[in-house]
């Protein structure tokens, strides 16, 4: 999820606007924005790079969102539009990746070259290993995830999970007998794993 100035407007907004399909009670945006910046400011210290600056930006919103909407909606319930807000409601990444796919000549070597290049967005925040990188396998493991810890710090741990979730969009999208390959993720940090894993292995067409 890289961010810039303009992104970062253009998450909150579709955020907010995603939310208030779901919230009947309605969200006051400006509170949102005012929490989201002291979430900012208070969270700044634990940036080490532009990339986490951004991650920061990115999870403050959701904070807040996630902190406003516990005044007045039990926790299960809270999850659940915010996980719609944040996943359900981008049901275009999923058909725009499947799309992309079922157009290229090679779409193991394709979702490789992206992974790697996320992979160097995502900043020194974040520690990827890469357990076998050649032509039949590219098996990438999280071993530190920088969403954990700034979710951690700021008691919403709860919403891990959901961020997790996020990556679903595209992992929707992969057809291993048209795609020419399948991907797994059996463990997640988020979800109590010790690491995440994102496995892509060559298999055989249909």
């Amino acid at each position: 999820m890289q961010d810039d100035s303009n992104y970062f407007e253009y998450f909150f907004n579709q955020l907010l606007n995603a939310l208030e399909e779901k919230v009947p009670f309605g969200v006051d945006k400006e509170d949102i924005r005012v929490l989201s910046q002291n979430l900012i400011d208070t969270s700044m210290p634990m940036a080490t790079d532009q990339a986490s600056v951004n991650h920061i930006k990115t999870c403050a919103v959701v904070i807040a969102v996630f902190r406003e909407l516990r005044k007045r909606m039990p926790m299960d319930e809270c999850l659940e539009v915010i996980r719609y807000a944040f996943v359900d409601s981008l049901g275009f990444i999923t058909e725009q990746t499947e799309q992309f796919l079922d157009k290229s000549s090679n779409p193991f070597s394709d979702i490789v070259a992206i992974s790697r290049q996320k992979e160097g967005e995502y900043g020194d925040s974040f520690e990827f290993y890469r357990k076998r990188d050649d032509d039949e396998a590219y098996l990438l493991e999280v071993r530190k995830c920088f969403y954990c810890k700034l979710l951690t710090a700021n008691h919403a741990p709860e919403l891990m999970p959901i961020f997790c979730d996020f990556d679903t969009l595209w992992m929707k999208a992969i057809k291993p007998e048209k795609h020419g390959f399948k991907f797994e993720r059996p463990e997640t940090i988020g979800t109590n794993g010790e690491v995440c894993k994102f496995y892509f292995t060559k298999v055989e067409r249909a």
